[in-house]
């Protein structure tokens, strides 16, 4: 597939449409994108859970305990460093949902518009 891509990128573009259809197909790249970013949502998700499941409500510290204000400090720092990296996972699972969709319904007017 990539050597297709790479062949129709080429000065003299591509002659074959279907240069996607290669070997495996354009579709089950497609799904196979769709779940890793699925699961790599999870995985951030349930890290960030578990950074987050000793984390307090500020209302509960009180002033004289400086030690665990710094440790609550600590841990809201770690959250909010992983904070990009899962709205970008989300982001991509989110785009690849809107593909996989996009292509199935212009599948089917495709195939129903003959």
């Amino acid at each position: 597939m990539l050597a297709g891509v790479l062949f129709c990128a080429g000065a003299r573009g591509c002659t074959n449409p279907d240069f996607l259809e290669g070997k495996m197909g354009l579709v089950p790249v497609m799904w196979v994108i769709w779940g890793v970013s699925l699961v790599l949502t999870a995985g951030v998700s349930l890290y960030a859970a578990r950074l987050g499941r000793d984390e307090e409500s500020q209302i509960c510290l009180s002033d004289s305990s400086s030690n665990v204000k710094s440790e609550q400090e600590e841990i809201a720092a770690r959250i909010g460093k992983i904070q990009p990296l899962k709205h970008a996972v989300l982001a991509l699972a989110g785009l690849m949902t809107l593909l996989i969709l996009a292509y199935y319904i212009l599948d089917a007017f495709r195939q129903f518009g003959k």
